[in-house]
């Protein structure tokens, strides 16, 4: 005969855990990284009478999590995303301060030196006009040598920061491995304990925010890491092993062709620029913007220093022998 009190003191027993793994959640709703928790509850083993099958109440199976890999997926793709566009509004933004700055800018000098020259060629013998000609002339030319620092330090700065950035993201490979070490000691998924997913979980955001990755779940939970996104073949973490990423630039460049490598110490692949996150962002602002802007000052710079330098060698000083290069 089935006992009913048993039945009875199964079912409060499951539900009381029930509500632990509630309270449990409502505990950590602020907790960084957790992932709320389900209790599993499922009927107890039959009992057998005869011919018939009787049930013998409920019991608590496991606690899982609440957990959809799509959704996690979309989580991180659209962290990358969003990431990428921190580094290149945050430098272009100051190129175009230091650009736009009446008390650095570079049209009021240049106004200045064509008024001057254009007063200068009014009365080509007096003195105090040739001084302030050469007076507009030094304005330009510390100018240009004023904008070029300040673009060369915005440079420094997001190679510091790009750098950095490529720390992290070795430093979070590092303990990605490490869990999937832990992960490697149980066959399923669903008899890992939620707390090491969740650490999983929290570092491939954390690491999206850097890179966009494609992600590949093993039936253990572990996780094989793609850099740059799904199907790109450069895999930085595996059940096995994971592989630092490096910074390479040509020693003549001045840091101006800075590449990703991976495996640096090894086979060293050149990984590719437009990964996304602030990693990403970094790469796009150096070929995107900074690039341009350093060709196109020296372009300009040499272009008027030339044309500048030949109309005044054609000309005559004051003692009438014909004029030197100005810049």
């Amino acid at each position: 005969m089935v006992d009913t009190l048993a039945i009875g003191a199964s079912a409060i027993n499951a539900y009381r855990q029930s509500l632990s793994t509630t309270s449990n959640n409502i505990a950590n709703v602020n907790t960084p990284g957790y992932t709320r928790r389900d209790l599993q509850i499922a009927e107890g083993f039959p009992v057998a009478e005869g011919t018939f099958q009787f049930g013998s109440g409920s019991a608590a199976i496991s606690v899982g999590r609440a957990y959809d890999e799509f959704i996690e997926k979309a989580l991180r793709d659209s962290t990358s995303d969003l990431e990428v566009n921190e580094p290149i509004l945050k430098y272009t933004n100051r190129i175009i301060d230091i650009m736009g700055s009446e008390a650095a800018s570079l049209s009021g000098a240049l106004d200045r030196f064509f008024n001057s020259a254009e007063q200068l060629s009014t009365d080509p013998r007096s003195a105090a006009l040739r001084g302030d000609f050469l007076s507009a002339s030094e304005i330009v030319a510390g100018r240009f040598n004023d904008l070029a620092l300040q673009v060369d330090n915005i440079a420094d700065e997001s190679e510091t920061a790009l750098r950095d950035s490529v720390d992290e993201v070795n430093a979070i490979t590092s303990q990605l491995f490490k869990v999937n070490q832990q992960l490697n000691r149980r066959d399923s998924i669903h008899l890992q304990p939620p707390g090491l997913l969740d650490q999983r979980d929290t570092l491939l955001r954390d690491l999206s925010a850097l890179v966009k990755i494609g992600v590949r779940e093993l039936d253990s939970g572990q996780v094989i890491v793609n850099f740059g996104g799904s199907g790109r073949g450069f895999e930085i973490v595996t059940n096995l092993k994971s592989k630092d990423i490096g910074v390479f630039s040509s020693s003549n460049s001045g840091g101006a062709d800075l590449r990703l490598l991976l495996d640096p110490s090894g086979a060293k692949r050149p990984l590719p620029s437009a990964v996304g996150g602030t990693l990403g962002g970094a790469l796009s602002f150096r070929g995107d913007v900074l690039r341009p802007v350093r060709v196109g000052m020296d372009h300009l710079a040499k272009t008027f220093a030339a044309e500048v330098n030949n109309v005044h060698r054609s000309g005559l000083d004051g003692n009438g022998a014909f004029g030197k290069d100005l810049f």
